[in-house]
């Protein structure tokens, strides 16, 4: 199961979100009131997932978010406000944050970014393991050298990826495999 840690001041939202991740019967489940009490079980617990608030009492989510990447930046974190700014939005994602969504958010919104999020990570861990590095036109990786566009994607499981999580990581683009480089 997936080991997800929520945390929000406000007790009647951290309860919502959190019956609808034990819905999927797919996550275990855990519940911190604010952001000192977040870092309190990640002190005795691991998680692979956390969701936070932003404004709360004691340490704030942004601040908790840097703390929790420092320990480990393995950990998804998504991170829910109903006090969106820009700034804050650009210093959660600089800190580490997967997404950031402002409340109110429909259930199966939250559970759709939850499911993104993990395929990320899944696709960023793959990734890492085969490290693939360039040499010239070609791929060297784990057990083999990949030489063309193809190769990489079936590798990966997938066809094509039209600006989706690998072009993001750089690990695809047209250019890298030798393709669309004008004239």
């Amino acid at each position: 199961m997936i080991r997800v840690l929520v945390v929000d001041d406000d007790q009647g939202l951290r309860k919502t979100v959190s019956a609808a991740l034990r819905n999927t019967g797919r996550f275990d489940v855990e519940e911190a009131f604010d952001g000192q009490n977040a870092i309190e079980q990640f002190e005795d617990k691991e998680f692979d997932l956390v969701i936070l608030d932003v404004d709360m009492p004691r340490k704030n989510g942004l601040e908790t978010l840097k703390w929790i990447k420092a320990k480990d930046p393995r950990v998804i974190s998504i991170i829910l406000t109903a006090h969106a700014t820009v700034d804050d939005a650009v210093t959660a994602v600089k800190e580490g944050a997967y997404h950031y969504l402002s409340k109110p958010i429909r259930s199966e919104d939250l559970l759709e970014m939850v499911e993104k999020a993990l395929e990320a990570q899944s696709l960023i861990s793959y990734a890492a393991n085969s490290a693939p590095i360039e040499a010239g036109r070609k791929f060297i990786g784990g057990n083999a050298q990949v030489t063309d566009r193809s190769t990489v994607l079936s590798i990966s499981g997938i066809n094509q990826d039209p600006g989706g999580v690998w072009t993001q990581m750089g690990i695809y683009s047209e250019d890298s495999f030798g393709q669309n480089k004008g004239g």
